[in-house]
This record gives C-alpha cells, sequence and structure tokens, in this order.
C-alpha cells in the first residue's frame, strides 16, 4: 500500500483520473456513525475528476477541492481503473457534468434506509455520497443499480479491476 503526502497527490499523474476517493473524516460524529453502521473505515465517498477537483456530495452535489480533504483529521483512500478507455472516461464526465447541473440536495431519506436495511428507500432525484459515486458504474459500464456504502466501495473496487493508488493518512506520515 502506497502512503500519499499531500504534495503527490497534487502531482498524481493524469493516467490516473477520473478516480474514486473514499475519506474519513476522523473529527466528525456523523463519520464514526456511517463507519460503525456500514462496519468499514471510510464514511464518505467523491469522484476525483482531475488534480485538485473532485465531485462530492454533502449538503449539496458540488466541485470541490481536493485540499478541503488534506486536513490532519482526514484519511483517504484513492482508487483508479487502469482498464479505462478514453470513451469511458468521457462518459464518466458526461454522468459528472449532468449531476453537477442537477445541483441535487443530500438523500437523507437514503440514509434512514441504509440505518434500516430498506436499500430502496430513497429519493430517486437525490443522493448521499456512494450513490453518486456509483451512478457512473451503472450507466458507463452497465453495473447493476445498487445503494452501495462507502465501505461496500471500498470491498467492489478491487474486485471489479480498479486498483489503490495509495492512502493519505497524515497520522503515519513521518513527523506525524
Amino acid at each position: 500500500m502506497r502512503l500519499l503526502n499531500k504534495e503527490q497527490i497534487i502531482n498524481l499523474p493524469d493516467h490516473f483520473f477520473p478516480m474514486v476517493v473514499l475519506a474519513d473524516n476522523r473529527k466528525s460524529f456523523f463519520s464514526k456513525a456511517i463507519k460503525a453502521h456500514t462496519h468499514g473505515q471510510y464514511s464518505h465517498a467523491m469522484w476525483m475528476r482531475e488534480p485538485f477537483l473532485v465531485v462530492s456530495q454533502n449538503g449539496r452535489l458540488a466541485e470541490k477541492y481536493i485540499t478541503d480533504y488534506l486536513q490532519p483529521w482526514y484519511r483517504l483512500k484513492f482508487f483508479s481503473y487502469p482498464e479505462m478507455s478514453e470513451r469511458e472516461e468521457s462518459e464518466i464526465h458526461q454522468c459528472l457534468n449532468a449531476q453537477l447541473a442537477r445541483r441535487s440536495r443530500y438523500d437523507w431519506l437514503g440514509i434512514v434506509g441504509q440505518l434500516f436495511n430498506i436499500r430502496k428507500l430513497n429519493f430517486s432525484s437525490r443522493y448521499y455520497c456512494s450513490e453518486a459515486v456509483w451512478e457512473p458504474f451503472v450507466k458507463v459500464w452497465g453495473y447493476q443499480q445498487t445503494y452501495p456504502s462507502p465501505s461496500e466501495l471500498d470491498s467492489r473496487l478491487p474486485r471489479i479491476g480498479w486498483e489503490i493508488v495509495g492512502i493519505y493518512d497524515p497520522t503515519l506520515l513521518p513527523g506525524a
């Protein structure tokens, strides 16, 4: 497993993009609750379209700078798909652009559905973070529409050919 620092993340080569990023905010009660419920290590999922930019579903789906997440209390895991074709890359960007154009709000009902293991209980026009990440998998590669949690993405992505580029964890970096 490759440990990444801020500079390495900001300078990731173009061939890794777009990539899926899982995140854990160690200061957040909500993050801790998601991890406890899903039995995972990550509580948030997003797409990193290019160096610096992620598409993240928080209160409202929006583009943000990756530097917002390169904080001492965050842990990040980066996945890339080495077999991605130019057509697939283009279609992912189209899908993300369409998501951004909708400016959808967070699917709080979907979280209630997750809590009670009723996966289909959600607002059809809204997403929680890992649903937004999964949508291009459905539209570009034809995977089944599911309602994955970040921990499910963590285990599923390597099984479908996505490789771990590295992990950002400031507590493991020299000098931490």
